[in-house]
């Protein structure tokens, strides 16, 4: 025991939940909620603005989320600048199929839709990590349900009458988990088989590799060439000129 007769403080977060409380997550729930419903509306809003787009402007070979060539970031203060200069030579653009008006509604659908993206992938972002940490949440909260109910099945202090409750309320649950379990264990197996059929291929390929350069008499890895070993010299009288020694 440290001075004092206090004992040592438990680290930052031990024995603490760090769950909002009722109210606020009460409060939470309905402002996602409501941005659940928002969003709603606002993705069938764009899709019927994409269909009036497929109807109006055949569609080509570029991609649906490429800008035309003609675009560029300067596009939208182009289009304000020749609004104003339709309302002020009107006589000029009379064959225009849009008003200067049109093309301004244009400009800040435009500028709309580009915040809207902005703000869509910065609410994906952030709800990825949000979505996250309630992933890993809500599965050690539902492990520590699940590993309770079995430590009270096999504690043998447990009266009976709880046992016969877990038993029976229980029974969804370890269903659930059975399930799930065979659905791992399928999964599992199947990737398995999938793995061991490539093996076989690959090994069968090897093979047929191997045997086609033994056709063609290549020379195989790891292969020692031995050379013909060369007969010995017989034996015999020398030939040839030579020199006599001097006396």
């Amino acid at each position: 025991m440290p001075e004092g007769g206090k004992g040592t403080e438990p680290p930052a977060g031990a024995g603490t939940s760090c769950r909002p409380d009722s109210r606020e997550r009460t409060s939470t729930l309905a402002e996602l909620r409501t941005l659940h419903e928002g969003l709603t509306r606002v993705d069938s809003t764009l899709i019927d603005l994409v269909q009036a787009e497929d109807r109006c402007r055949p569609r080509s070979g570029r991609s649906r989320t490429t800008p035309a060539p003609g675009w560029t970031k300067d596009t939208p203060m182009l289009a304000r600048t020749a609004a104003d200069l339709i309302e002020h030579v009107p006589s000029v653009f009379e064959t225009l199929p849009f008003s200067a008006a049109e093309l301004r509604e244009q400009e800040e659908e435009v500028r709309l839709l580009g915040n809207i993206k902005f703000v869509a992938e910065k609410i994906a972002a952030e709800a990825g990590t949000a979505l996250a940490a309630g992933k890993t949440r809500l599965a050690d909260h539902t492990s520590t349900v699940v590993d309770a109910v079995r430590a009270h099945l096999i504690n043998p202090l447990t009266p009976r009458a709880v046992k016969k409750q877990l038993d029976r309320h229980a029974a969804p649950l370890f269903g659930l988990l059975e399930q799930r379990n065979a659905t791992i264990q399928t999964t599992r197996n199947g990737r398995a088989a999938l793995r061991s059929e490539a093996d076989e291929a690959r090994a069968e390929a090897e093979r047929t590799a191997l045997e086609n350069r033994v056709l063609r008499g290549e020379r195989l890895p790891g292969q020692v060439t031995i050379a013909p070993a060369t007969p010995p010299r017989k034996a015999g009288r020398r030939t040839g000129r030579t020199t006599r020694r001097p006396a």
